[in-house]
């Protein structure tokens, strides 16, 4: 019998190594960034980039968790004829609509930057954005297949050597090129996705059991899409929440702002990724057991998640949140210190004297909880 408590704790802390080690080097390259463009440069840099994350949230639909799930589901019932053929359904998909939304930034690029971003470099940065789509494709193909079969060392190592690399791109444009400001920044962030590569080999392991030819019924695609649906209607909130933000600085405020706050809102969510580590591991086990009828191990591993998770991400909310100031410095350099007060206003909102103190810990309890939460209610196939 598999110690699936073991199992999931030795992974749920190699995946938040893992991501504590890329937010690192996500710091160390923001930093870089902010000390080698201007102020002007990194804002619109970080526009653009959020620009391409809703977009590319908005092309997952929601498939990315059905993938995860039907394939820890039929993995568990050892049908790996459905399994693939919801890997290749998933995939003609997601490039089907990253072709479009290629073809879409390129051809709206210069409506775009000029009605929007309000300025004519935004244009070239667009069209490297579609082809960071693409890149981003198979990047997230492969990490959701890694995810969907359990490879959780795969996703951590896969999650950590694409920030590295972006890190380490930054470096080599900086001092072995000429190229500079956000486009530099720009094809730096291309180079980090392309890491993928890297995990070729392991990505052909997790198709031994594969059969041709596949079946791609609509009976798979109706299952696929019925889990997705409801899943990109969960996303939405944190779609708003994580992007639009950045897309309302960037059309009503100027891009040194923008930069401002693109340094403020990471730090401050750092304490996310406890949660996050959590649910990556759990969406997929929680699938498996559910699949194999295992409830009483989801009840007994839930209440113990229950039980100490909160214990590990209070101590942190009280460190980061009493030192704004120093952190911004720190990180990114004396012109985004003036960041600190909006730290200082985000964090003691939540965290001014005990009272405040209490709840900052109860928010951050509770935004662990719904990643945990969200992830059985996932796993089981209510998303």
């Amino acid at each position: 019998m598999v110690n699936y408590y073991k199992s999931a704790a030795s992974r749920t802390a190699f995946m938040f190594v893992c991501l504590m080690l890329a937010n690192l080097f996500g710091y160390l390259s923001r930093g870089l960034l902010t000390r080698v463009l201007t102020p002007a440069e990194f804002g619109l840099f970080y526009s653009v980039l959020t620009f391409f994350y809703f977009l590319v949230a908005l092309i997952d639909f929601g498939f990315g968790r059905a993938l995860i799930k039907y394939i820890s589901h039929y993995k568990a019932l050892k049908k790996y004829n459905e399994l693939y053929s919801c890997v290749a359904i998933v995939a003609i998909i997601r490039f089907s609509l990253s072709i479009i939304t290629g073809v879409f930034l390129i051809a709206s690029s210069t409506f775009l930057a000029k009605y929007y971003f309000k300025t004519p470099a935004a244009a070239g940065l667009l069209k490297l954005a579609a082809v960071a789509i693409l890149v981003w494709y198979l990047w997230v193909m492969i990490d959701t297949i890694f995810a969907g079969f359990q490879r959780m060392y795969a996703v951590g190592l896969l999650n950590l050597s694409w920030k590295l690399v972006f890190f380490v791109a930054i470096l080599g444009f900086v001092f072995f090129t000429s190229l500079r400001g956000a486009t530099m920044a720009m094809c730096a962030f291309i180079v980090g996705l392309s890491s993928f590569v890297l995990f070729l080999s392991p990505t052909k392991q997790v198709f031994a059991n594969l059969t041709l030819p596949l079946k791609l019924s609509s009976v798979l695609l109706r299952k696929l899409t019925m889990f997705a649906l409801p899943a990109m209607l969960n996303s939405f909130g944190s779609m708003i929440v994580g992007y639009l933000d950045v897309m309302m600085l960037t059309y009503f405020r100027t891009y040194p702002e923008v930069g401002v706050y693109n340094v403020v809102l990471p730090t401050a969510l750092i304490l996310t990724h406890l949660g996050t580590s959590i649910a990556i591991v759990l969406f997929p086990m929680v699938s498996e057991l559910w699949a194999k009828g295992n409830k009483k191990r989801l009840a007994q591993g839930l209440r113990l998640l229950y039980k100490y998770s909160p214990f590990i991400v209070v101590p942190g909310a009280l460190t980061l949140f009493v030192y704004p100031d120093f952190v911004l410095r720190l990180l990114f350099g004396t012109p985004y210190a003036s960041g600190s007060l909006a730290l200082v206003v985000f964090g003691y909102t939540f965290a001014s004297g005990p009272l405040a103190l209490q709840i900052l810990s109860i928010g951050i309890i509770m935004s662990t909880l719904y990643l945990v939460n969200s992830s059985m209610l996932g796993g089981i196939g209510v998303p």
